[in-house]
């Protein structure tokens, strides 16, 4: 990586990629839990799992701004070549992940296994239609392909262009689009991420250049208020729409990423080998997380964890599927370093 400033501290973007992706996947087993154990849960623990899956929303918002903290901010070049290695794997990853996890509906569906599915698998594959965590890597996809265009207004020399392209996409997404209804033609511009996706990866250019006080009192300010968000949504749950965090596109969940990005900046200032590790299989780990999940609760039946905390039990689920995803990744990435000289011409 080719970054403006050699100093720059980036020992932190590991640490919110392996927060970030572990997220994720306690979002994911939560959401199993809502959907198996929800008539053996009483009313307060149920809320406390629909917080708790709040909490964890951030996650991909997160993920998209460090995308833009890295290509928008860090690194001197943008360009279509120099990405083009990221946009071929995202493809790859599209194909392979969807057709695999396409046979796997189809063996969990009909307990039994047909050679001739998996043309069909691949074929609905390329159609788009898979699991549905893989909209990220589409996003992510058509993301990248914004990139080049939006590196000028985020140059040294681009004043504050930044920032005005990024209150016209805001207003875009808060104001034009949502005076669209279903049947308007703008329906199509809907599956390209133009909007949100986009405004928390311009956030992460943004952060680049606008960085927050770095002492006590403020990073203290920070924890505490992301606490206090935290305790606000459990109170008053959805009476305060604007500091609800149901989805990834609230308000709410802009200041926590912002908040969150900030505090880890300014307290992560050095290099810690094992997340280090674990950050170069983030990107794995959230793809094939899901699958390993399915296979593990179709062979665990956990209701007997009802009688205990429920939310010690799925962090605990998490970390266990968040490990064997690992070893997954891990045998993934070795294969892929083997056939990596083959392909080298193309990428």
């Amino acid at each position: 990586m080719i970054i403006r400033n050699e100093n720059e501290n980036t020992y932190f973007l590991d640490f919110l990629r392996v927060l970030s992706c572990f997220a994720v996947v306690v979002l994911h087993v939560n959401i199993n839990y809502l959907n198996d154990l929800s008539n053996l849960l009483h009313n307060n623990m149920m809320r406390a799992m629909d917080v708790n899956s709040r909490i964890v929303t951030f996650a991909v918002p997160m993920f998209l701004t460090i995308t833009g903290y890295i290509f928008l901010g860090l690194k001197n070049e943008c360009t279509y070549k120099s990405l083009r290695k990221y946009l071929i794997k995202f493809i790859v990853i599209w194909f392979v992940a969807g057709t695999l996890f396409n046979i796997l509906e189809y063996i969990f569906l009909n307990k039994t296994f047909d050679l001739s599915f998996i043309k069909t698998a691949f074929i609905e594959a390329l159609a788009g239609n898979t699991w549905d965590h893989l909209w990220y890597i589409k996003t992510i996809f058509f993301i990248y392909l914004l990139l080049p265009i939006f590196k000028p207004f985020f140059s040294k020399d681009s004043n504050n262009s930044d920032l005005i392209i990024f209150i016209a996409i805001f207003a875009l997404e808060v104001l034009v689009l949502p005076k669209y209804n279903a049947k308007s033609p703008i329906k199509v511009l809907s599956q390209f991420p133009i909007g949100t996706d986009v405004l928390y990866v311009l956030l992460g250019g943004l952060l680049y250049k606008y960085k927050f006080n770095n002492n006590f009192s403020a990073n203290l300010i920070s924890a505490l208020l992301l606490i206090l968000i935290v305790i606000l949504n459990y109170v008053f749950f959805d009476s305060i729409n604007f500091l609800s965090l149901t989805n990834r596109y609230s308000l709410a969940n802009f200041i926590v990423v912002i908040l969150l990005f900030n505090l880890c900046r300014n307290i992560i200032s050095k290099d810690y080998k094992l997340i280090s590790f674990l950050a170069r299989h983030t990107l794995y780990i959230y793809v094939f997380h899901v699958a390993i999940l399915h296979v593990f609760t179709k062979m665990l039946h956990y209701s007997f964890l009802i009688d205990k905390n429920v939310i010690i039990s799925e962090y605990i689920l998490a970390i266990i599927i968040f490990s064997l995803t690992l070893i997954v990744s891990i045998i993934i990435k070795s294969i892929s370093s083997i056939l990596r000289p083959l392909f080298s011409h193309i990428i």
